[in-house]
């Protein structure tokens, strides 16, 4: 049947080279009928011709044989809205039922049934529902007649992001759709010439950057073949980076993962609609409904990714996935764990990592407080990050390490692997990643890996996030051999944590003596326009050999809306024990702490925002002026003699 439909359009391709598509702007449609069915004809037998090709053309995908098929996808035009119309002339009413009912094998059958059962019947054997036309252009919320107010409005790739208010909900909704049915159009077919071109290259890449790649390279190439007149350059990357996405069935999560203000989206169950923590908008419901195959192409990519297994015996999976696009943590719940299937919980990272100087920005901490915690840094403190889930704390932690001396030689341990990489800037940095929890037993642990590092000469250590007793004896067992430690732990408060390690985690209160600063973050979720603060830096205080007690440092101040220092900061014990290690007086240290308050205050003040490399640059050269200035951390390269320091326009 193929090879029959595949003849007969080959004897009337004068007749369809003569006609095109009509594009948005273009001539009214006169025929009733085509508006309806000349899209889906036209689909169904091109499908059928791609059939032909692959069955008596299947040798290699860049035979002259198979090449020709994309020169049928130039004559017949630009597949938009269903309406032919001849080249030179106005509107024609094709009579499709004419050309088909030529066709010897449906001469006794009506034009609709053959299009459903020999056409459209046999292709859904090689391509799954839905992939037949495109999605409409504008997926509408449900609001049951109520009037919805348009908050606001952007764009993200070929897609329309418009934030909604309706009556009947207490969250926005956040209404995704194509900016129009061309594009649309556009970005289905060409997803559909990528799928058909991989079935004939055969080519693995096991990398899903390098997938996502190849294949936006791909549509980058077949998109004259679609277009008489090429789109913009803006319009037609866009397409062809949504037609990537599609082509691995992530068409429906495009808008998920690659907007920038999306945090972390959810779906408690196939067949229910995702919804998502926004950078502005925060909670927010969505129209884009995920079914049981679209959950499954996300978990296939998670798999294939990392190598990690989910299935009745491990039904959980806990898996990092990224490209250029975005950066993410995923963790998926499946049954039997699950009992209304699987249930998905995405974390986004941003692209571009925030510095300390957005955080200052975003009145997340004030000039004041950074400094101390940079100071501290510098030095070599221990620090935990502590704060609910959801509530900055690795950013923060990279923010934080993104501030260190370039000549610092820094090993990262993490199940899923968050810390920013830092080679391409000059840093030394080796990242490991062990077997996450959802795993089960393994040998690949944070314990057993702490221990290799005592022979690996190295400054500092990012241990990633605390969860389990086996991560506590890492961290304890690290700090007592000597390394320097900065991590990130689950709790209310810096009590809770304690008390956490001492009860559930069993560890003694000898042990604990070697945490040194305890930095509290917590996320307020939009009350009051407040979003994610550090609201306590503080210490553990040992009297009589009691319970530790937290002593704080800085402490947030509703009223002022700022961090205040509790005590002075050169009377506490973090400061006592950096001049206990370093050879430098109280006055030096004081001092040391003013450059780094004037240099963020510097930074800071600049009108514009600076590039993330530029902050790199920026501290790597002010680090440096402090090392030689107060000959901290010399070596026989490093000059002796007093250095100046920089910062902004003046110098200290």
């Amino acid at each position: 049947m193929c090879f029959s439909v595949f003849v007969f359009w080959s004897m009337h391709f004068k007749k369809l080279c003569k006609m095109s598509i009509r594009s948005p702007k273009g001539i009214k449609v006169l025929s009733p009928f085509s508006t309806k069915w000349v899209r889906a004809y036209a689909s169904a037998v091109r499908r059928t011709l791609d059939e032909a090709y692959i069955k008596y053309f299947s040798s290699s995908f860049h035979d002259d044989s198979v090449r020709n098929l994309f020169q049928v996808y130039t004559e017949l035009g630009e597949i938009y809205n269903g309406s032919l119309i001849k080249k030179d002339e106005g509107s024609l009413d094709i009579s499709i039922h004419g050309l088909f009912g030529r066709l010897p094998w449906i001469k006794h059958e009506t034009l609709k049934d053959f299009v459903r059962k020999s056409i459209l019947h046999s292709l859904r054997k090689d391509f799954q529902d839905g992939i037949y036309e495109p999605p409409p252009v504008d997926r509408k919320p449900v609001t049951d007649g109520f009037t919805v107010t348009e908050l606001d409005t952007y764009r993200v790739g070929p897609l329309s992001i418009r934030i909604l208010e309706s009556p009947k909900y207490v969250n926005p909704i956040y209404s995704v759709s194509f900016l129009d049915q061309r594009t649309a159009r556009l970005v289905f077919e060409l997803a559909h010439l990528l799928r058909l071109r991989s079935r004939f290259e055969g080519k693995y890449l096991h990398d899903f950057r390098d997938l996502i790649d190849w294949r936006r390279r791909c549509a980058e190439e077949h998109i004259t073949l679609l277009c008489s007149d090429r789109p913009p350059k803006d319009v037609g990357w866009a397409a062809c980076s949504h037609a990537a996405y599609s082509s691995v069935g992530l068409g429906k999560y495009y808008a998920l993962l690659v907007d920038d203000r999306v945090n972390e989206f959810y779906l408690d169950a196939p067949h229910n609609k995702a919804y998502l923590d926004h950078e502005v908008w925060n909670r927010c419901l969505t129209n884009i409904r995920l079914n049981e195959k679209d959950v499954e192409h996300f978990v296939t990519h998670l798999r294939r990714e990392t190598n990690q297994r989910l299935d009745y015996s491990i039904p959980s999976i806990k898996a990092d996935l990224s490209c250029a696009d975005f950066n993410i943590r995923a963790s998926i719940d499946a049954f039997p764990l699950t009992r209304d299937g699987t249930a998905v919980d995405v974390r986004r990272y941003r692209r571009i990592p925030m510095t300390i100087i957005d955080l200052i920005a975003n009145k997340t901490l004030n000039v004041g407080s950074a400094a101390f915690l940079l100071f501290c840094y510098v030095f070599r403190r221990t620090m935990s990050i502590v704060g609910e889930p959801s509530s900055g704390k690795t950013t923060l932690l990279n923010a934080i390490d993104m501030c260190a001396p370039s000549w610092w030689r820094k090993i990262t341990i993490e199940d899923v692997v968050e810390s920013i990489p830092q080679l391409q800037h000059g840093r030394h940095q080796v990242r490991i990643q062990v077997d996450p929890l959802e795993q089960g037993p393994s040998v690949r642990l944070k314990s057993v890996e702490t221990t290799r590092l005592l022979h690996r000469n190295l400054t500092y250590v990012l241990l990633g996030e605390v969860q389990t007793a086996e991560h506590s004896r890492a961290l304890f067992q690290a700090l007592a051999s000597g390394l320097r430690v900065i991590h990130t732990v689950h709790a209310t408060s810096p009590e809770g944590l304690i008390r956490r390690f001492l009860i559930q985690h069993n560890v003694s209160k000898e042990d604990l003596k070697s945490l040194e600063l305890l930095i509290l973050i917590k996320n307020f979720m939009g009350f009051h326009g407040m979003w994610r603060k550090v609201t306590r830096i503080s210490e553990l205080v040992f009297e009589d050999e009691e319970q530790p007690i937290v002593s704080d440092i800085f402490r947030y101040d509703f009223e002022s809306g700022e961090l205040v220092p509790i005590l002075e900061i050169s009377s506490s014990n973090t400061v006592r024990r950096i001049l206990e290690e370093y050879p430098l007086s109280k006055e030096e240290v004081i001092l040391i702490l003013n450059l780094y308050r004037n240099f963020l205050e510097d930074l800071s003040s600049r009108c514009e925002r600076l590039a993330f490399s530029k902050v790199v640059k920026e501290f790597d050269l002010f680090n440096a002026g402090v090392s030689k200035r107060f000959r901290l951390f010399e070596t026989k390269h490093m000059p002796t003699s007093e250095a100046t320091v920089e910062y902004g326009g003046g110098k200290s």
